[in-house]
């Protein structure tokens, strides 16, 4: 892999790894913000959230998947952070869990 891959690699990896936790982060603060307040208005934040934070993370994805077919010397390190980035789909359905039971 030349020079270039490798630092669209570690970009990647970076990018992932930041959405993941940004992800996290702003939807674990909504639910704690909405579970404290029981303020109805965050209930309409977090649905649009909910669709932005679900459109960039499928973005962020797809390039990844896409990097992983074209580059297979980066194959492990990128897959390791899109499976990580995958962890968010089952959070927010145990967010949705607890919210509404």
């Amino acid at each position: 892999m030349n020079e270039e891959h490798l630092l669209i690699a570690k970009s990647n990896i970076s990018t992932t790894r930041k959405t993941f936790w940004w992800s996290l982060g702003i939807s674990t603060a909504l639910e704690l913000s909405f579970m404290i307040t029981d303020l109805e208005a965050l209930l309409f934040v977090g649905f649009f959230y909910l669709l932005m934070a679900i459109l960039f993370n499928f973005i962020v994805f797809l390039n990844n998947i896409i990097f992983i077919c074209l580059h297979k010397e980066a194959r492990i390190p990128l897959l390791r952070h899109t499976l990580l980035l995958l962890l968010n789909i089952p959070i927010a359905y145990l967010y949705l869990f607890i919210l509404f039971y």
